[in-house]
């Protein structure tokens, strides 16, 4: 949860504390600080996706809560800061619903007559996340959370595998048109149909074409390009099926 305070007292005993303040400069700074305080397993997290990846583990812990306090904000700009608080906000939520999650799984598991191994992360006790805000920077953050972030309480959802889904709304600025790839498909789908009658090859405006991910989508992650580095393989396909 996120809490703003006038004075920071540690109360939890149980608990790691990560402190920020305004002298971490740039978001380098920042992970850094987070992969020390946390002894992260990965030699280097140097992005916001590797990051929420691995807050969203924290699993080699002993400490049942953390606790990250903002003596201040660090220093970045407002993108690097949005996508900072974004993924706080995210790593929250999902923290929140672990067991949640845990509890789908298994019974899963159950139905299929699974066994759960003892040291799967299932079985493990949830943890507690908090960050912690000064009082002075509460309507900066709630206008940054209200600017730049996601409901995710609403968007995140699992199936009865217990797999994550997050849908996050499509609301256009104002001014643009909503626009999805259904939308677009739709829309050729009918072109196609009004113009057959003028052109050779009518397919060709049946949809936007179709992207298969043969291999490499992982590899802008440093903990996994450093021991596999490599291409991303895309295909577009003729846009010939739903």
């Amino acid at each position: 949860m996120f809490y703003y305070v006038e004075k920071f007292q540690m109360h939890a005993n149980n608990a790691k504390l990560v402190t920020i303040n305004d002298t971490i400069g740039g978001v380098e700074d920042l992970l850094h600080l987070f992969s020390v305080a946390l002894r992260f397993p990965y030699p280097t997290v140097t992005n916001f996706n590797a990051f929420r990846d691995v807050m969203g583990e924290l699993d080699w812990l002993q400490e049942k809560e953390v606790i990250v306090y903002h003596d201040g904000l660090p220093s970045l700009d407002e993108h690097e800061m949005a996508c900072y608080i974004d993924v706080l906000n995210l790593i929250d939520v999902e923290w929140e619903k672990y067991a949640e999650r845990a509890n789908l799984i298994r019974k899963h598991c159950e139905n299929r007559g699974e066994t759960i191994p003892p040291d799967s992360w299932i079985n493990r006790p949830s943890k507690v996340f908090n960050v912690y805000f000064r009082l002075e920077d509460e309507s900066f953050i709630e206008g940054m959370i209200k600017k730049y972030s996601k409901n995710y309480r609403e968007c995140i959802h699992y199936d009865e595998r217990g797999i994550e889904y997050i849908e996050l709304q499509r609301t256009p600025a104002e001014g643009l048109q909503a626009r999805s790839s259904s939308s677009l498909k739709a829309a050729l789908s009918q072109q196609a149909e009004e113009t057959s009658s003028l052109i050779s090859h009518p397919s060709s405006l049946t949809g936007i074409p179709t992207r298969l991910d043969l291999a490499g989508t992982w590899i802008d992650q440093p903990y996994v390009s450093q021991y596999h580095p490599g291409w991303a393989i895309t295909i577009s396909l003729e846009p010939t099926f739903e």
